[in-house]
């Protein structure tokens, strides 16, 4: 067909009011400490509601660190500063030792408090009164603070049918790409990414964020190949493609 025959419709993004979306997995308890600490530094503020959409997409982050002795239970991942590693959020989890007392198990993840890495000083997880619920609204509102560049905004907003993003490693690409998806509602959508386990968080991510009218088919490339061709494709160790390759 014709380039100049093909039908591509515009995609602009829908109003996110009419959304409805899927119940998180992993409801975000923010204490207002935690919330206070980083209100005093901007740049922790726009870290912490990225690591806050990490937690209720996955129930983690890509770096934790653990506590011992009377923190024993409490999780840390890094806010910022020095190398990224000068702050931390403490969090833990519901049916971890300092959530005990804290109701019936629902999955949620206690954001307790910012803290500066030398602190360890013993943390209570406190009243539940003391915490915010974090549902997605709260996240499309950024009442936590977003963590989005222009860059972002402008590719997310962007209403023409075909674009592309571009960047270096850990420039924010891959979180662009799931907030065009979040950012429309009844949408048919086909992930496509290296591996499995990428495809995954893809499907973790949109499954807490994406309207709930969006379906989501994840598949990394070998998989959406047997698709195509109707059969299964042999997968091959990266130590033996390399072999291959060098003969």
């Amino acid at each position: 067909m014709p380039p100049d025959s093909a039908d591509f419709r515009k995609d602009p993004p829908g109003n996110a009011a009419d959304f409805k979306f899927r119940n998180l997995k992993h409801p975000i308890m923010l204490h207002e400490d935690a919330l206070y600490e980083v209100n005093r530094a901007p740049n922790l503020r726009k870290r912490l509601a990225l690591v806050l959409q990490h937690l209720a997409a996955h129930g983690r982050t890509s770096v934790v660190k653990g506590c011992a002795g009377p923190n024993r239970g409490w999780r840390r991942s890094p806010l910022g500063g020095n190398r990224g590693m000068q702050f931390y959020l403490w969090w833990a989890p519901d049916g971890s030792p300092p959530t005990d007392g804290m109701g019936e198990r629902q999955g949620r993840i206690w954001a307790r408090a910012a803290r500066h890495h030398d602190n360890h000083d013993p943390l209570a997880i406190g009243g539940e009164g003391d915490y915010y619920h974090i549902e997605q609204k709260d996240f499309a509102d950024d009442f936590v603070g977003s963590p989005d560049t222009d860059e972002q905004r402008n590719f997310v907003r962007d209403a023409s049918p075909i674009r592309a993003v571009k960047g270096h490693p850990g420039s924010g690409k891959t979180t662009a790409l799931w907030k065009a998806v979040e950012a429309r509602g009844g949408e048919r959508v086909l992930y496509v990414s290296w591996s499995q386990e990428l495809v995954g968080l893809a499907e973790e991510r949109l499954s807490a964020f994406a309207p709930s009218d969006v379906e989501v088919y994840g598949r990394d490339f070998l998989s959406l190949l047997g698709v195509i061709l109707g059969r299964d494709i042999p997968r091959v160790s990266y130590e033996d493609s390399r072999a291959a390759f060098n003969e």
